[in-house]
């Protein structure tokens, strides 16, 4: 099993929510209930904010260091730049449920009710679109563009390639996963988060168990309704802890 070692925590002003890295390190949060976006240094140092015109429910940073964000009800991802210059956006048909980023900057929409995920160039030209397994709370791309999406219903994670062809499946340990609960490192692990248990668990590429974390309460290494993971490439793992409002860094290591 990895070793996780609790490197440090901050607040944030509201219930953090998605949560995403750039390449640089630096942490970006969607605030759902204020509507907004904020962004951090790697250990916490607030470093702006901007508002979002409604509800978000998914975040990602592109290879360049664009943010794109998932807003729901509106049914659009809007594209902005590290600051928060809005560069664009487009229509979704279907209310986004999380977006991903990959490593040749395609972005990936998991469209929850209509059980599917959307593929489109970085500037919102429609590419491919591929059918779910049931309702889905989170999507990520690997660093060598898999993408994994966690299937609530079943409580598994599904992997496929690029183009949607079925590469594996595993079961996820007891619970739910939340929304947007999902990130995948450079090592190819991936990381969900048990909202439900209040803890995050790790996984090999091919679904073996190699990290779990976490127990109810509010000190170091614990949560409440954990919502968010996201792992630089450094191996920082970020958990937005929703019910603390609070940002908690952990060092994972194999």
């Amino acid at each position: 099993m990895h070793k996780v070692k609790f490197v440090t925590e901050w607040p944030v002003e509201g219930k953090p929510d998605a949560i995403a890295v750039s390449p640089h390190g630096d942490v970006f949060v969607n605030i759902n209930l204020n509507h907004r976006v904020v962004r951090h240094s790697a250990d916490g140092i607030p470093l702006g904010e901007w508002p979002l015109e409604g509800v978000p429910s998914g975040i990602a940073v592109s290879p360049e260091g664009e943010v794109l964000v998932a807003l729901y009800k509106l049914r659009h991802i809007v594209r902005y730049n590290s600051d928060g210059t809005q560069l664009g956006g487009w229509p979704v048909e279907g209310n986004p449920d999380g977006v991903a980023v990959g490593p040749e900057g395609d972005v990936y929409v998991n469209i929850n009710q209509n059980h599917r995920v959307d593929r489109y160039s970085i500037d919102g030209n429609p590419l491919a679109e591929w059918p779910l397994e049931g309702e889905a709370s989170g999507i990520a791309v690997g660093p060598h563009g898999d993408v994994f999406v966690n299937i609530n219903q079943n409580h598994c994670v599904v992997q496929r390639g690029a183009t949607g062809d079925l590469l594996s499946e595993w079961s996820v340990v007891a619970g739910v996963i939340e929304t947007n609960g999902i990130t995948v490192g450079s090592g190819g692990e991936v990381f969900v988060n048990i909202h439900q248990n209040h803890r995050i668990v790790g996984y090999s590429a091919h679904g073996a168990l190699v990290a779990e974390w976490g127990a109810e309460g509010s000190g170091p290494g614990q949560f409440l309704s954990p919502v968010g993971v996201a792992i630089s490439k450094d191996g920082l793992a970020y958990v937005a802890d929703r019910g603390n409002s609070r940002i908690q860094a952990f060092r994972v290591r194999g």
